[in-house]
């Protein structure tokens, strides 16, 4: 069932606020400070953690050694968070200003579904910056969600998506 869109708890709100706005007062310094908690989230994990992250890049490329297998699963942590930070950095900005920012191929195919249509996707770079610039086209998108981390940042992810326009549904 989709979820309905309930008035923001004010809490959340100022919440979301504070948070892109000190990720956009950042500037590009969100890379580094991206970068270092990532590194530090890879460190903090169990070495049986880190070992399955690095045969899961083995698995996805059999040729690499194990030290490439390791180096990718550190740098999978960094992609991760940096990823965060650009969907916050993105999430204030105007339908018109992700339309700059974004070159899209293969709209048209899409311009001949307006009636409707089922699009999956590999879930490939920033998803939330792709369903942004979707909406900006004048797509109307409705997607399935699951609970992210604690319940808090859920209510922030679903009232950041539902404020752009996203249709959410939830398990």
């Amino acid at each position: 069932m989709a979820e309905r869109a309930l008035p923001a708890d004010p809490r959340s709100e100022l919440a979301l606020r504070v948070i892109t706005g000190g990720v956009h007062a950042l500037g590009p310094l969100r890379r580094v400070l991206a970068t270092g908690i990532g590194l530090g989230w890879y460190a903090a994990l169990s070495s049986e953690s880190r070992h399955r992250a690095a045969r899961n890049h083995r698995r996805l490329s059999p040729a690499i050694d194990e030290r490439t297998a390791r180096r990718r699963a550190r740098t999978s942590y960094v992609e991760y968070v940096a990823m965060i930070f650009d969907a916050i950095w993105a999430d204030p900005l105007p339908a018109h200003r992700l339309r700059d920012l974004l070159q899209v191929s293969g709209a048209q195919h899409l311009e001949r579904a307006r009636n409707g249509a089922v699009v999956a996707i590999a879930h490939f770079g920033n998803w939330d910056v792709a369903a942004g610039g979707a909406l900006a086209l004048g797509l109307p998108l409705t997607t399935v969600m699951a609970p992210i981390g604690p319940p808090f940042i859920t209510e922030l992810v679903m009232m950041s998506r539902r404020r752009k326009g996203l249709e959410l549904f939830t398990p």
